[in-house]
Order: C-alpha cells, then sequence, then structure tokens
C-alpha cells in the first residue's frame, strides 16, 4: 500500500506552520477529512466546534484579543 497524504493533512500542516493555535468551526459531513485530520493535530490546534455560524465572530474575537491568526 502506497504512503500518501490527504489533502486535509497539508490544510492543518498549514495551519500549524503559520501559527494558528484555535481553529473554530460548525462542523459538516462537507469537510469529515478536515475534522479528522484536525482530530489527529488536536496537541497543536485547539478545535472550538459551534452550532451556528457565529464561530466567524467568535475566531474574529480570538484573532483581536490574542494578535494571531
Amino acid at each position: 500500500m502506497k504512503n500518501t497524504r490527504r489533502a486535509a493533512d497539508v490544510i492543518v500542516e498549514r495551519l500549524i506552520a503559520h501559527e494558528v493555535r484555535h481553529v473554530f468551526a460548525v462542523a459538516g459531513e462537507s469537510y469529515l477529512d478536515v475534522l479528522d485530520a484536525l482530530y489527529d493535530a488536536r496537541r497543536d490546534l485547539q478545535v472550538v466546534t459551534c452550532r451556528h455560524e457565529a464561530a466567524a465572530n467568535m475566531a474574529e474575537a480570538c484573532g483581536k484579543l490574542t494578535g494571531r491568526a
């Protein structure tokens, strides 16, 4: 079996490379691979799962308070 990386793994690696520490998301079926990759990186990234699009407001507030992406 060939060892291949998923696009989701690359996305999460880039988030970590850019020193992102918090991810705010509205969980859904359309990006389950990304959610799996985020779970695998749970030591480096804290994922806050929201039930509403207010996740964008949370992300903006976190960015303004911490000065980080």
